[in-house]
């Protein structure tokens, strides 16, 4: 991405035109799939409660063989939270995430087979 600024006679910027003064900025915008939203689901998934004061409950049922992983990751994509537990097909477990600031986090779980992301709210 290209950004160019224009000048006015007074030396105030405006917003970008096709003709500029000199003043170019190139940016790159990486996209990362792995905090996409997943088009698969995992039977009877719930989340709950959401919004949160920080302590939810994720459950579902799993056919896969394979160990979960639950990941938490901030807005900017930083890992927060990231467990790994045994698959006994009805999964049921409470996360906790004591002393995490309000704000919205990106749930991931993988069941290895399926990896699926949710939105939650902690307050």
């Amino acid at each position: 991405m290209r950004i160019t600024t224009k000048y006015l006679n007074d030396g105030v910027p405006t917003s970008c035109e096709n003709a500029h003064d000199a003043e170019v900025e190139d940016y790159t915008i990486n996209v990362q799939g792995s905090l996409s939203v997943s088009e698969f689901s995992l039977s009877d998934l719930s989340i709950f409660p959401n919004p949160n004061q920080g302590e939810f409950t994720v459950k579902f049922n799993s056919p896969s063989n394979e160990q979960i992983t639950i990941q938490v990751f901030d807005v900017r994509g930083r890992s927060i939270f990231n467990k790994a537990y045994q698959n006994t097909g009805d999964f049921n477990q409470m996360i906790s995430l004591n002393n995490t600031q309000a704000g919205m986090y990106l749930l991931k779980i993988n069941d290895g087979s399926k990896i699926i992301n949710k939105k939650i709210i902690i307050k």
